[in-house]
Formats: C-alpha cells, sequence, structure tokens
C-alpha cells in the first residue's frame, strides 16, 4: 500500500469517527429535548385522585398490622429473616409502586387483592407476644414520657419517603401517568404534594426535638443552630453535587420546577435553617401568629406587588431572576411553624 492510499484510509476513518460524533451528539440532543418535553406543560390531576392514589398505604399498614398481630412473620428474630424483608416489601413498597402505576385507575381492586389473602390470617388466632405495662410517674415525668415515640409517624415518614423515591424513578417511563408529575405553572399533582410533605414532616420532627428541650430546660439557641447547620451541609453538598454535575454532564432538566440553579437539596437545606434562625420570634409571638402574618405578607407581594407575575414570567437575566421558582418555597417556611408545633404534641 503506497504512502498516499494509506493517507486516504487514514482520512476516511478520522472522517468516519468525527461523522459518528456529530450524529451522537445530534442524538443525544434530540434524546434530552424529548425527555424534557415529556415532563413540559403538564397540568396535573384533581386532589381526589391523588387522596385515592395514596389511600393504599393505609391499606399497607392495615395489612402490615394484621400479619404482626396474628402471625410471628415480624415479631421476635422472625423480623430479621428474609421471608419477613420480602413480605414487608410486597407489601409496603409493592404496593405502592402498583398503586401510580398499572393500578392507578383502580386503586380499589389492589386494594382488595392485598387484603383478601388475609381473610383466613384473621380469623386465625392471635399469635403470642409479651407487651410491657407503660408506668408513668406524673410527679417524675420525663420529657420522652410527655412525647413517647409513635409509630404512626415513623409509618408516614417511610410510606412517603416510599412513594417519593418510587415517583422520582418511575417519571420519566410511559408507565407513570403524566397526571402524577409536576405542573408546569398551575394544577396539583402527586409529585407536587411530596414536597410539601417533605416540609411538613421535617418540622414535626424537629419541633419533637424542640419540645423535648423546652420541657427539660436544655433549649440553647446557639447550640440548635450550631447543629443545624452541621445537620445541613450534607443536604448542601448534595444540591452543590447535583447541579455541577446536570450542568457538566448536560442531562436533561426543568428549569421551570426549580429554576436554572436551585434544586430540591437547596430547600430542604433551607427549611430548618431558617426555622431555627427565626426560632425566638416564632416563639414570642406564638407559631400560628407568625405564620400568618409571613402568609400574609406573601398573598399580599404575590398579588399587589407583582410578585406572581414576575415568577411567571420574568427574564432570567440574573441570578435571582434565574432561579424565580424559589420564592414560591416562601409557603413552605411561612406554613412549617403553624404545622410543627401543634401536631407535634399529639
Amino acid at each position: 500500500m503506497s504512502q498516499e492510499q494509506m493517507a486516504q484510509n487514514l482520512q476516511w476513518l478520522f472522517n468516519q469517527i468525527n461523522g459518528n460524533k456529530h450524529k451522537d451528539a445530534a442524538y443525544y440532543e434530540d434524546l434530552k429535548q424529548r425527555k424534557e418535553d415529556f415532563v413540559t406543560g403538564l397540568t396535573g390531576g384533581s386532589t381526589k385522585d391523588i387522596y385515592t392514589v395514596t389511600s393504599i398505604s393505609v391499606v399497607s399498614y392495615l395489612a402490615w398490622c394484621i400479619i404482626k398481630k396474628k402471625t410471628n412473620v415480624f415479631n421476635g428474630s422472625n423480623s430479621r429473616s428474609l421471608f419477613s424483608t420480602l413480605v414487608d416489601l410486597f407489601i409496603n413498597w409493592n404496593n405502592l409502586l402498583l398503586s401510580i402505576t398499572i393500578y392507578c385507575d383502580n386503586v380499589t381492586l389492589l386494594a382488595t387483592l392485598t387484603l383478601l389473602p388475609l381473610l383466613p390470617v384473621l380469623l386465625s388466632p392471635s399469635a403470642k407476644e409479651k407487651t410491657k405495662a407503660l408506668k408513668v410517674d406524673l410527679k417524675n415525668l420525663t420529657a420522652r414520657q410527655l412525647l413517647p415515640f409513635k409509630p404512626y409517624i415513623t409509618i408516614y415518614r417511610s410510606q412517603m419517603m416510599i412513594i417519593t423515591c418510587v415517583s422520582i424513578l418511575a417519571v420519566d417511563f410511559f408507565v407513570f401517568p403524566r397526571r402524577f408529575a409536576k405542573v408546569e405553572t398551575w394544577g396539583t399533582s402527586l409529585m407536587d404534594l411530596g414536597v410539601g410533605s417533605f416540609a411538613f414532616s421535617m418540622g414535626l420532627i424537629s419541633a419533637r426535638g424542640f419540645l423535648r428541650q423546652k420541657f427539660s430546660g436544655k433549649y440553647n439557641y446557639f447550640k440548635n443552630l450550631f447543629s443545624c447547620v452541621k445537620g445541613v451541609l450534607p443536604l448542601l453538598v448534595l444540591a452543590l453535587a447535583r447541579m455541577m454535575s446536570v450542568k457538566s454532564l448536560e442531562y436533561q432538566e426543568h428549569v421551570t420546577e426549580y429554576g436554572v440553579h436551585w434544586n430540591f437539596f437547596f430547600t430542604l437545606a433551607a427549611l430548618p435553617f431558617l426555622c431555627n434562625l427565626f426560632a425566638p420570634l416564632i416563639l414570642l409571638v406564638s407559631p400560628i401568629v407568625f405564620s400568618f402574618v409571613i402568609g400574609l405578607l406573601y398573598e399580599y407581594l404575590l398579588v399587589k406587588k407583582h410578585l406572581l407575575t414576575y415568577i411567571i414570567i420574568a427574564k432570567r437575566d440574573s441570578i435571582f431572576s434565574a432561579n424565580r421558582e424559589v420564592y414560591p418555597a416562601l409557603k413552605q417556611i411561612s406554613s412549617m411553624p403553624i404545622r410543627r408545633k401543634p401536631v407535634s404534641q399529639h
């Protein structure tokens, strides 16, 4: 082979590689655009639909309680066995997955298929389980006795975490109904409910710790604020890592969801910090009054000062306008005090 032919072959090979690169870039650019279009312009569904779908969590908990009460599957050393883990996975994970995918339009059938096989178990005698009587001395009441462990709080938080993770993973597939994905501007959806649920859950748990500290006289503003900063550092790391990875890898993102730079991890980090920062003011004027004042101020800015127009159609020509979707998160911050203290006492 002559040098000229070798040069021509090398040039042909170079052109092939370069052409394939352009084709791959065009393909991935088109794929990215199609994925973004898949979650764009959505209007959500009805609130009743959301309640119906999430009601399967109550059915799952009922099934779990029946098995625990009537059998030894979740008792003692059996609770760590492979069989109990699979049963737990089937009841608490599989049901939530099915309720927001292939059974989303027939949750009643899913609930029936879950409870019907348990009828023989329900009619059988209960398994023997040792229970200890709880003795409370009102004269020497401890903080843990004042606010004891509440199983329903753990159930609520775990079910919320499961359905949130499943929804995030399923939203990119056709089996996940578009009415459950986050709305563009107006409307309500299942995934929109997840943001508020996380805020509520965080406020609920932090309030219980706060009430224990107040009861035992161990509350310290600066110590709590410092502990809060340490607690949110992992969330900030995750937020920055997600932002940089999405930008560097050119991963598909829906800008109208959180803005250009903001993401959900920043919101999770901001909520507890702001609540701890304004804790003295919240206690001074009462959580309910503080919440209503912030809520009314936010509503005033939306309607009278055209904040609503700014959030929807403002040009993204600054760091603030580029992330204008973060301002509605003020509603989460304003409603946090009102739901954390009264609810956590029960």
